[in-house]
């Protein structure tokens, strides 16, 4: 009896743990969702990375095909999702990402210095140096929460709620959005290598650039990103 209850006990804390682990892809409209896209899965389609080495140039083009590809979104061009992730730094892990940086490369909404002054006044209430200009006429933007987090889940298997730097960025729980500077300069990440072992995938671009990623369940996700010392020279 007591073993019975044991596995019973066992059972329900593992449906529990299982469950606390999960994260739901928040519900947005069909525009919203084909912005999400799924860039790095789509761009492993029909390459083979069963044996551990170098891919040939054929499949490495494939891959880099979905990187630094403008996004219409609405009729804006706009980062697309999998570039979000590359703003001139280097992380050891998704968590570790400057968010604002992150948030600032999403489609969003300019907000107007007159029209929207009492907004941009709560806002500056809540966090007073997150929205502070960089250059004149620097934009304050406006970021549907619910779409970061989508991004994140997509390609990092977390949400905006997991990543610890959060400085200069101003959630707003009455609209479920992330007020944040536009960022003051653009980057983007190509591969032009990649290199296939038994526990991740390492692509790199021409500046020596490293993007780590790690396969679960027949997906493939973000580990980490090395910006290459070079790039400031670039």
């Amino acid at each position: 009896m007591k073993d019975k209850l044991f596995k019973i006990v066992l059972v329900v804390l593992s449906v529990l743990f299982v469950a606390s682990c999960s994260k739901k892809m928040p519900e947005m409209p069909e525009e919203k969702k084909a912005y999400v896209a799924d860039y790095l899965n789509d761009g492993f389609k029909g390459v083979d990375i069963s044996k551990d080495g170098r891919l040939e140039k054929s499949d490495v083009d494939k891959i880099a095909a979905n990187f630094n590809k403008p996004y219409d979104y609405n009729g804006e061009e706009v980062v697309n999702s999998l570039d979000t992730f590359f703003y001139g730094e280097s992380f050891a892990s998704p968590q570790d990402i400057t968010l604002k940086n992150f948030v600032a490369n999403f489609p969003s909404k300019t907000l107007d210095p007159e029209k929207d002054k009492s907004k941009i006044d709560e806002l500056k209430k809540q966090n007073p140096n997150a929205l502070k200009q960089t250059r004149e006429n620097a934009k304050i933007l406006k970021v549907d929460k619910d779409l970061v987090d989508a991004v994140l889940l997509k390609y990092a298997n977390i949400s905006s709620d997991d990543v610890t730097n959060k400085e200069n960025v101003v959630y707003s729980k009455d609209d479920n959005s992330y007020y944040v500077m536009e960022n003051d300069e653009e980057w983007a990440f190509e591969p032009v290598v990649c290199k296939v072992n038994s526990k991740e995938i390492i692509l790199e671009d021409d500046i020596k650039s490293e993007l780590k990623l790690i396969q679960k369940g027949g997906k493939f996700f973000i580990r980490s990103f090395e910006l290459s010392p070079n790039a400031c020279c670039e």
